[in-house]
């Protein structure tokens, strides 16, 4: 009886270890996904509308730092 309830007990620990990781990276991918869809809509209407091209956000990209980009301008 004992050995049954221990082997019950450690499986449930590992499927919450398992559930667990499993929501850890679903937080991790809709942050990447609000990321991304935020610098889409940054980045796009200017590269469509020829006010940023890609050879000066790479230049930009290279020499500044990340928290020194300005996509608002």
């Amino acid at each position: 009886m004992l050995e049954t309830d221990l082997r019950v007990l450690l499986k449930r620990q590992a499927d919450a270890s398992t559930v667990a990781a499993l929501f850890s990276r679903q937080t991790n991918n809709k942050r990447e996904k609000a990321t991304s869809a935020d610098l889409r809509n940054t980045l796009l209407p200017k590269l469509l509308s020829d006010q940023l091209r890609i050879a000066e956000a790479g230049h930009q990209r290279e020499f500044m730092p990340r928290e020194k980009l300005n996509f608002s301008a």
